[in-house]
C-alpha cells in the first residue's frame, strides 16, 4: 500500500467528514509527526486478522527468553546436518519463530542453500564467535555440530563460553559404531543432563536395536530418549524448495514436527492448541504482531535493521 492509497483509505473510513492528506501520511512515515493512535489501533487489528488467517500457532515459552539447540555426535554421517536443518525449518518456516541456523566451523553449502530458499538465515561461525551475538528474545538457535569440532566444542562448554539448552544426539542405535561414537560424545560432555538421544535409523525400524543399545549402556526407554524413532528418508529431497512450497516428503515433515514439539516439552515450552493460540494472538501488542508477520512473511513484511516496513 502506497502512502497515497493509505491516505485515501483512511479518508474513506473517517466519519467526521474530514480528510487524511498524503502529506500527513508522509510525515508519519518519516517520523516527523507521531502516527494518530486510532490509525495504530486500526493497523494492529488489521495485522491481528492477518495472523489469525495465516493459521500460525504461537509458542508458550514458559518463562524462557530464548532456546539454543545443538545437534551433534562424535560419529560422522549420523544425520546431524539434516536434523539441524529440519528443526530450523520447522521453527522458522512452519511456526514463524525468529530462527537462526548455525554451522560451526564447517559450512555445508547445500544445507545453506536449502535454508536460504525457505527464508531461514544460516551462517558458519567459529566456536569462539558462536555466542558473540546473544540470542534475541523469542529466538530459536539451532547449531549443527560437525564431528571434527566436537572435542573443541565440549572444551568450550566445560569452560562456560558456550552453552546449549539442549544437545540432541542422533544415531542409528542398531549400529555398534554409531553407538560407540555416541558414548564417546557423552563422555566428553561437561553436563549430560540436557542430552537427548534420537534413534535415527537408515533402514526400517525393528526392535533389535533395543537389546544392542542396552548392551552398550543405553536404555532406549529412558526419559533422555525421544520416545519414537525417526527413520531416514530414502529420498534425499525432503525439504520445501520455496517459502510457501510444500514439503517433498510429508511423513518426514510430521516426524520432524513431533521431534521439535518433544524438544520444546523438555524445557517447559509448548505449542499452543488452536483455541489457546487464538486467545494468545488476541492479546498481542502491535510490536509482537509486527514481529510475527515479519517472521512469517505475511503481507510482504520486511525488516531493515531499524524497524518493520
Amino acid at each position: 500500500m502506497t502512502g497515497a492509497s493509505l491516505a485515501q483509505e483512511l479518508t474513506q473510513m473517517r466519519d467526521d467528514g474530514k480528510e487524511t492528506g498524503q502529506a500527513t501520511v508522509s510525515r508519519w512515515l518519516t517520523g516527523t509527526s507521531p502516527v494518530e493512535p486510532a490509525v495504530l489501533c486500526w493497523l494492529r487489528e488489521l495485522l491481528r486478522a492477518r495472523v489469525r488467517q495465516h493459521g500460525r500457532s504461537p509458542v508458550a515459552w514458559g518463562g524462557r527468553r530464548s532456546l539454543q539447540i545443538g545437534v551433534g555426535n562424535f560419529k560422522g554421517g549420523v544425520g546431524t546436518s539434516t536434523i539441524a536443518a529440519a528443526l530450523a525449518i520447522i521453527a522458522g518456516r512452519e511456526l514463524c519463530l525468529p530462527t537462526r541456523h548455525v554451522s560451526i566451523q564447517s559450512e555445508d553449502e547445500c544445507t545453506a542453500e536449502t535454508l536460504q530458499a525457505v527464508g531461514i538465515h544460516s551462517s558458519c561461525v567459529d566456536i569462539a564467535d558462536l555466542w558473540v551475538r546473544q540470542p534475541e528474545a523469542g529466538e530459536i538457535v539451532v547449531a549443527d555440530i560437525p564431528r571434527n569440532v566436537s572435542n573443541d566444542l565440549c572444551d568450550a562448554m566445560a569452560a562456560g563460553s558456550v552453552r546449549f539448552d539442549l544437545i540432541l544426539i542422533p544415531a542409528d542405535f542398531s549400529s555398534g559404531t554409531e553407538i560407540s561414537g555416541t558414548g564417546k560424545f557423552l563422555e566428553r560432555l561437561p553436563d549430560v543432563s540436557n542430552a537427548v538421544f534420537l534413534h535415527y535409523p537408515r533402514h526400517q525400524v525393528d526392535l533389535k536395536f533395543v537389546e544392542l543399545a542396552r548392551e552398550r549402556g543405553f536404555d532406549v526407554f529412558s526419559e533422555q530418549f525421544v520416545p519414537f524413532a525417526l527413520p531416514r528418508s530414502l529420498d534425499p529431497e525432503i525439504f520445501p524448495s520455496a517459502p510457501t512450497g510444500e514439503w517433498r516428503n510429508e511423513d518426514q515433515f510430521f516426524l520432524f514436527w513431533n521431534l521439535f514439539e518433544n524438544l520444546l516439552g523438555r524445557v517447559d515450552m509448548e505449542l499452543l492448541e488452536p483455541d489457546v493460540a487464538h486467545r494468545a494472538i488476541g492479546k498481542m501488542s502491535l510490536d509482537e504482531l509486527l514481529r510475527l508477520c515479519f517472521t512469517a512473511g505475511i503481507g510482504g513484511m520486511a525488516y531493515d535493521g531499524l524497524g518493520y516496513k
